[in-house]
């Protein structure tokens, strides 16, 4: 029996192998022709105007679809003359893949077969893109030299495929029955499968943090398209900005235990000792405080800490409010910290009610013990902005999150002269 009969699942396989999830997304291609039209399209899409037109013309009551199918099975002496395409899905978007679809002398079992009247369409499935060998593109059956093998691959992302079926069920192209079977493969998905969702779209994260996440970062990238965009190693995707008075802008997302979540936009100012002696020698405190009170979105927080060159060393808790603390190092000057001055740097902040007398000893332990000669003193401070869920949503379905981003930046950096 046919593994792509509703019935004969794979008894060897656990339900979160890239198998069952070919299996699962070809029964669905092949009971519902709306899906199959459209996944059509995108492969032609995909070709842009690489495709003869009538290449991939088909009556569908003829379409055949298999997964799981040799090599050496008949099925390909049986259709011997038509094109070969080859289809690699995957997580990522490839732009730049880059291979010469031809013969292969080696043994395969293809993850997935549709024929149609013209077309043998080989699927290759890679649920993560790091995985994907090029020469599983490269068919190899019986008499392939009396077919024509179409030299480009098509390279799909699953999140382009989950994409269409969502807007199959919010378009109404499909009658119940059929709304019911992509409903539950959307939901195989997204219980064994989660990074294949598409995130383009709050909505379309599913609560997910790391939907949400990719999704904030990709909302960054459009928000500052010159700035570099790379991962800072033991905190978050980011842009840098590169002001006099902060290096990074990063913006992600909080999932609460009730499901619910905010997007957080994250900018740390003066938080290496050349720029917060700029920060204190520029900020206009009086328009800082405004902004706090005036935009109950933004938060602020200390960043007063001790560093070596590029090394953070030791971090104080304050003794003070956010702003309390801010306003004093606008009236103190901020200089290298030399050993011989370190305890009393430490009891002068306890009596200026700036560090706590409990770090004390951890005070000691990390720094006056060890062999520090010269510290660099950094009193930076956060500035955090968050939006609820609800609001998220509500910018971004007007078309305005990106320019709402650009203004809180805007916002801060009109704290300076």
């Amino acid at each position: 029996m046919d593994h792509l009969n509703v019935f004969n699942n794979f008894e060897s396989h656990k339900i979160n192998h890239e198998d069952v999830l070919t299996r699962a997304y070809l029964i669905v291609l092949k009971l519902i022709p709306n899906v199959f039209n459209n996944f059509i399209k995108i492969i032609r899409a995909n070709y842009k105007n690489d495709l003869k037109q009538d290449i991939l013309e088909f009556a569908i009551k003829d379409v055949q679809v298999f997964t799981q199918v040799d090599n050496n099975n008949n099925l390909f002496e049986l259709n011997k003359g038509k094109t070969i395409i080859s289809i690699l899905l995957t997580d990522e978007y490839l732009e730049n893949f880059e291979h010469d679809v031809q013969g292969s002398d080696r043994h395969a079992r293809y993850d997935g077969v549709i024929v149609t009247d013209k077309n043998i369409l080989i699927i290759e499935n890679k649920p993560y893109h790091g995985d994907v060998w090029k020469e599983q593109l490269n068919p190899n059956f019986k008499n392939i030299e009396n077919n024509n093998i179409l030299g480009k691959p098509c390279v799909l992302s699953w999140r382009e495929i989950i994409d269409d079926l969502s807007n199959n069920i919010d378009n109404y192209s499909l009658n119940a029955l059929e709304k019911e079977i992509v409903n539950e493969f959307l939901e195989y998905v997204n219980e064994n499968y989660i990074w294949l969702n598409p995130y383009n779209k709050f909505y379309k994260c599913k609560n997910d943090q790391y939907l949400l996440n990719r999704h904030c970062f990709e909302l960054l990238k459009q928000a500052y398209p010159k700035c570099e965009a790379r991962h800072h190693n033991g905190w978050k995707d980011c842009v840098i900005f590169n002001s006099n008075y902060f290096k990074e802008i990063a913006l992600d997302s909080e999932v609460k235990d009730n499901n619910d979540w905010t997007i957080n936009l994250w900018v740390y100012i003066g938080n290496i000792m050349s720029r917060a002696r700029l920060v204190y020698q520029d900020l206009k405190y009086e328009e800082l405080k405004k902004l706090l009170e005036i935009d109950k979105g933004f938060l602020c927080k200390s960043d007063f800490h001790l560093a070596k060159q590029n090394d953070n060393v030791f971090w104080f808790n304050i003794n003070t409010t956010p702003l309390g603390f801010v306003h004093y190092w606008t009236k103190h000057s901020i200089n290298q910290l030399h050993k011989k001055d370190f305890i009393s740097f430490f009891d002068n902040g306890v009596k200026e009610n700036i560090i706590i007398e409990k770090d004390r000893e951890d005070y000691i332990n990390k720094i006056v013990s060890k062999k520090y000669q010269k510290l660099n003193v950094c009193p930076g401070f956060l500035l955090k902005y968050v939006w609820t869920s609800e609001k998220s949503k509500e910018l971004e379905s007007n078309g305005c999150f990106i320019d709402d981003i650009k203004s809180k930046i805007e916002s801060i950096i009109n704290i300076f002269r």
